[in-house]
């Protein structure tokens, strides 16, 4: 069973990491909600600016503290995450900032992202 769990989890980071072209705002703004919906936030932490890497990462750190129900209800919401991914609507890309709408879950979401080091990142902030 552990090596189960573990092969899993290699799996998971495996592919999680790699395959991102950090030129697209578009996939990294959808690669970066697909992330948020496996409520893996250290994930999308790597896909995020410097500013916003502290809010995502202490999202993550609520999940520790959770009770029961509010992990099954995550669960839950994770298996909704998965049967939905996000759909790039529309990238608008100006100099070295890009808004990218997205069609979560039957609505649309605007994302800001910044390129730095040549590679777009989220600008994510507690109106998202």
């Amino acid at each position: 069973m552990l090596k189960n769990l573990i092969f899993a989890l290699v799996i998971t980071l495996g592919v999680s990491s790699c395959g991102v072209p950090a030129d697209d705002p578009g996939a990294v703004a959808k690669e970066f909600f697909i992330r948020l919906g496996q409520l893996n936030f250290n994930g999308a932490a790597e896909l995020a600016t410097e500013k916003s890497k502290p809010m995502i990462l202490m999202m993550g750190s609520f999940l520790s503290s959770a009770d029961e129900e509010q992990k099954k209800e995550m669960e839950e919401q994770k298996k909704v995450a998965a049967a939905n991914p996000p759909k790039v609507v529309d990238t608008k890309i100006d100099g070295n900032t890009a808004t990218v709408t997205l069609a979560i879950q039957e609505e649309n979401q605007g994302v800001q992202l910044e390129k730095v080091d040549g590679k777009w990142k989220v600008n994510f902030n507690k109106n998202m």
